[in-house]
């Protein structure tokens, strides 16, 4: 699978679906939707067809998969300051953005998870 965004520092927030109109609207800043959950500081990775985000471990126990899912449609903002979305494959909304913070201490910037696999039927990245 091609990667077509990988973001880190990342702030990333999570609406369900049914909770927002057009997806393209999303963003990180305080609007959001009702239900809508975010994170700071984490690492998101957009292939053609799935999405991973990811934060740093409690208690140094390095990376952690918060999020992983089917993607439907992608719109990349070609701006690190404007916000990009996303459309799971489920409904959910996802909308993205670089943070200026630097990152340092992190273990997600050398995470590598072009290799990673969480289940035997998952197809080879």
């Amino acid at each position: 699978m091609k990667v077509v965004s990988d973001v880190f520092p990342a702030i990333v927030v999570a609406a369900p679906s049914g909770s927002f109109g057009d997806y393209t609207l999303l963003g990180t800043g305080s609007s959001r939707p009702s239900g809508a959950m975010g994170v700071d500081r984490a690492r998101i990775i957009v292939f053609e067809e799935l999405v991973l985000v990811a934060v740093d471990g409690v208690a140094g126990n390095g990376p952690q998969l918060v999020f992983r899912e089917g993607v439907r449609a992608v719109n990349l903002s070609g701006s690190r300051d404007v916000d990009s979305q996303l459309l799971t494959e489920s409904g959910k909304g996802l909308a993205f953005r670089r943070q200026d913070n630097c990152g340092c201490g992190s273990r997600l910037r050398a995470w590598n998870p072009y290799k990673t696999l969480n289940s035997i039927k998952d197809p080879t990245l």
